[in-house]
């Protein structure tokens, strides 16, 4: 139902209505309909003055009022949440997987005999991450490893999305919501009916300092082609420096704080064993504050998100705004430039979803005259075919990085070389095509899934 009333929501909007939602008071044990409420002797003034504009976080927490099984749930998810290692780029991007799935869970989750069921597709969760479907993939097998969640896919159709169950133990949060006829023995066993820490600390919802940071990109490889005076081309990939998923956990820290904390407390939740201040504050805190080193030198980022002084890292009261305007100089979202909009890798990443669930869906229909629809040949432009590369170069830097350096890529590099000096534009896709499909197999070869 949540879902539905989202689609909704977002079909009026697109028909310029300005959209409004009324939450019915509850009555009973049961459901509530209109019908219900009035025939009850509710008025319809006292519908009108509940009227609120939509926010999926207000309907969570109207759930979460409503059921006290699943708000019991989503804290535990939280606290577990809270509690995920955020050292390494991996646990960072595994940990914002989880947040979208618990945020999800309390929005259209239901409550089932190990857990909490959720229904979503991996572009779903790879857009809101705002990391590829490839690397989606791999963080969903390693919660799954680590015991976050399971698959439950059984009797699934192709055209569902994949539902998982974030596990968690009922009998842990207490005898109220083990199973049904446990004897009371066995529920009250050592530990079995003690709220762990963390359980009851929330207020109902899911956590506000997470949902004030947007989710943040990770840096990528950006690639470009040029031709010098013999006419022969060459590429050069320069790093597009964001501020990334780690930075953004520290920013929730910091907010969750109170707004401030030590180096030595970040580096607890932040950093390595052997990891030093010095380099702590030059390779992490120093985006935050607007810099980074690169070769030696110092480059300006951006405005400064926190304020370190005295080894106490504090955050600035327009760290949002600064935040903002960091996502857009990192091509992460929509920006103006000389006039023109130019979308941004979060706008660009939606469209590409959209065209391919609507292959999908219209991947049965027929043509009815194939020779018409056959599209002309491309013609050979060479921004086009340095985005391709770049794609190219990201999809094997986001999902496959074990394949960096190996020698079995030789032979398809120069083969995209080769089709670009033809100038053949269905030639160098295909080249590409197979220069990713290469990477892929010898990352595999080397790290096993």
């Amino acid at each position: 139902m949540q879902s539905a009333l989202a689609r909704l929501v977002t079909f009026l909007k697109e028909q310029g209505a300005t959209v409004l939602v009324v939450d019915i008071p509850h009555e009973g044990d049961g459901k509530t309909a209109i019908d219900d409420y009035l025939a009850a002797g509710g008025k319809l003034e006292e519908l009108e003055r509940r009227a609120h504009p939509y926010s999926p976080t207000d309907i969570a927490t109207e759930r979460l009022s409503r059921d006290e099984k699943l708000h019991a749930g989503i804290q535990e998810l939280q606290r577990r949440w809270r509690d995920m290692p955020t050292v390494r780029q991996g646990e960072c991007t595994d940990q914002d997987t989880a947040w979208e799935l618990i945020v999800r869970a309390g929005e259209i989750g239901k409550v089932v005999k190990d857990g909490i069921r959720v229904r979503v597709s991996v572009r779903t969760l790879a857009l809101a991450t705002g990391i590829s479907p490839g690397g989606q993939l791999v963080s969903l097998r390693r919660l799954e490893a680590n015991g976050f969640l399971r698959q439950d896919n059984k009797g699934r159709r192709p055209e569902q999305a994949g539902a998982y169950i974030l596990l968690i133990y009922w009998r842990a949060l207490g005898k109220q919501y083990g199973e049904k006829g446990a004897p009371e023995e066995k529920v009250k066993s050592e530990g079995d009916n003690e709220i762990p820490p963390g359980v009851g600390e929330c207020n109902i919802g899911i956590s506000l300092a997470r949902s004030q940071v947007p989710a943040l990109r990770w840096s990528q490889p950006t690639i470009t082609w040029h031709k010098d005076k013999h006419d022969t081309r060459h590429h050069e990939i320069k790093p597009l420096p964001r501020l990334g998923k780690k930075r953004a956990a520290i920013i929730v820290y910091l907010l969750e704080s109170g707004g401030s904390a030590t180096i030595a407390e970040l580096m607890k939740r932040f950093a390595g064993e052997k990891t030093r201040p010095r380099d702590f504050r030059r390779r992490t805190l120093a985006m935050l504050e607007g810099y980074r080193y690169e070769g030696g030198r110092r480059y300006e980022t951006g405005p400064a998100i926190v304020l370190v002084e005295d080894g106490i890292v504090s955050l600035l009261n327009n760290w949002l705004e600064a935040v903002e305007i960091h996502r857009s100089l990192a091509q992460e979202i929509d920006r103006e430039e000389m006039g023109v909009l130019v979308k941004g890798a979060a706008t660009l990443q939606a469209e590409r979803y959209e065209r391919d669930r609507a292959r999908f869906r219209n991947r049965q229909k027929k043509k009815t005259n194939p020779e018409q629809e056959m599209s002309p040949p491309v013609l050979w432009s060479q921004r086009p075919a340095d985005e391709r590369a770049g794609q190219a170069v990201r999809y094997l830097a986001e999902n496959y990085p074990e394949c960096g350096g190996t020698e079995v890529l030789g032979p398809y590099y120069d083969a995209v070389h080769e089709a670009a000096a033809r100038e053949v534009w269905d030639g160098y896709e295909d080249a590409l095509r197979n220069y990713m499909r290469a990477g892929r197999r010898a990352a595999l070869a080397l790290d096993p899934i």
